[in-house]
């Protein structure tokens, strides 16, 4: 049985709460300490950021290199609570401040943070296409203000279509969730499309922004007799998983998604990388910035380990039978 533990930090109105006094590690030893102001900018809440680990990782990370937050570095967190339109706003006010870099994750909070700054350096822990969606010339040598971590979800949201080819007996008709504002989301469909259309199953595109279009959309579905349910991966369906994975099963839909939290939360299976563990991974570029490279010198990285996560309690309910090659392949299987 996987069971999450809520982490219980303050969050400020406009930027990240102190936390908890981090065991100092020897940084910078012989220079007079610089105490670096970094902004996160997110599409998702505050309480997401937490609640989903986020936060923990990212200090865990900074910890790991050497940084003692209000000692080496102070946060200044931007949340835009799922409103796409208000990022720019948020990402400028962090450019006033201003920040010495910007934290962002997915394709959204990624352009407007570039948009709003071509000179501070932005680190992203989430990005889809980082070439395709003008954020780096190339993944080897970027070179712009941007670098981070690349996340190959055209190639896991393929996977999980199959996956839920191989679980739903007959399947033929499927509905992918896709947020119509991100622009990341096109090509990721494509690839569904064309791989769904080689295996004989029609697709129907089901376009969700919020909370409210997300229930309404999956609602939808069985009047047009789709038998499983794929969602595109997007900052706002991440904090908006435990509704999505409650919406399916309302509606007897197998559900797969990208993130392994979706199963713990009560979708079907999962099949990625940890976005999560991102936010650690995301201290080496800021480290690797802060003792002078320039992130148009430091390459994108690539997943190299992806994990599929099975809910076996979910898969009852729906009355499914997991292939037992399909059950050998999983990271984790939640009882």
């Amino acid at each position: 049985m996987v069971t999450r533990r809520r982490v219980v930090l303050g969050l400020g109105a406009g930027a990240l709460a102190p936390f908890a006094a981090l065991a100092p590690f020897a940084t910078f030893a012989q220079q007079r300490r610089k105490v670096w102001r970094i902004g996160v900018l997110q599409i998702g809440s505050k309480d997401y950021f937490v609640d989903a680990g986020l936060q923990k990782m990212f200090l865990d990370g900074m910890r790991e290199r050497g940084y003692v937050l209000d000692t080496d570095f102070v946060v200044e967190g931007r949340f835009a609570d799922g409103e796409v339109g208000r990022l720019a706003a948020l990402a400028a006010e962090l450019v006033r401040i201003p920040v010495d870099l910007i934290v962002t994750s997915g394709t959204q909070a990624n352009r407007a943070a570039q948009q709003a700054t071509a000179t501070i350096p932005i680190v992203t822990v989430v990005e889809a296409d980082p070439v395709g969606n003008g954020f780096a010339v190339s993944l080897a040598r970027p070179g712009k203000n941007i670098t981070g971590l690349s996340t190959l979800f055209g190639d896991t949201i393929v996977k999980n279509l199959e996956l839920l080819a191989a679980v739903v007996p007959k399947l033929s008709r499927i509905a992918v969730l896709m947020n119509p504002t991100n622009q990341g989301s096109k090509p990721q469909l494509g690839a569904v499309q064309s791989a769904a259309l080689k295996a004989g199953i029609s697709v129907l595109v089901s376009d969700a922004g919020n909370a409210g279009e997300i229930e309404r959309a999956i609602a939808a579905t069985q009047r047009e007799r789709v038998q499983a349910l794929l969602v595109l991966p997007d900052t706002i369906y991440s904090s908006q998983m435990e509704l999505i994975a409650r919406s399916a099963l309302a509606h007897r839909l197998p559900s797969s998604y990208v993130q392994n939290r979706y199963p713990e939360v009560g979708g079907l299976m999962s099949y990625g990388q940890d976005t999560a563990g991102n936010w650690r991974l995301g201290a080496k570029f800021i480290d690797s910035i802060f003792k002078g490279t320039k992130p148009g010198d430091l390459p994108f990285e690539q997943p190299a380990t992806f994990q599929l996560v099975l809910n076996m309690k979910t898969a009852r309910t729906l009355g499914l039978k997991i292939p037992q090659t399909i059950l050998l392949q999983a990271t984790a299987v939640i009882e």
